[in-house]
């Protein structure tokens, strides 16, 4: 049912889960610092777009996050890809 929420009420919803910060650096999201909406399970991995496998990310963190190839394991943790894709292996 959530999957299928409009972009306003999703981003609404994941906003409050994340208590309206950022995974990555903690910091609160705002209007005037932006916000990405980040894959936890890339696409090219099988994930979703659907509300479990989405977060918030202000636009630079999720730039670093990229860069530096690394995916977002939990709310809390930033592991390389390679590695998550080897626990996903098991």
């Amino acid at each position: 049912m959530l999957d299928k929420l409009t972009t306003r009420k999703r981003l609404t919803l994941l906003y409050n889960k994340q208590k309206g910060k950022c995974l990555v650096c903690q910091q609160k999201i705002t209007k005037q610092t932006g916000w990405d909406t980040h894959h936890l399970i890339p696409k090219y991995l099988g994930g979703k777009s659907n509300f479990d496998n989405l977060v918030l990310l202000h636009p630079n963190c999720h730039q670093q996050v990229h860069s530096n190839d690394n995916c977002i394991a939990d709310a809390e943790n930033l592991v390389t890809t390679a590695a998550f894709e080897q626990f996903n292996k098991r």
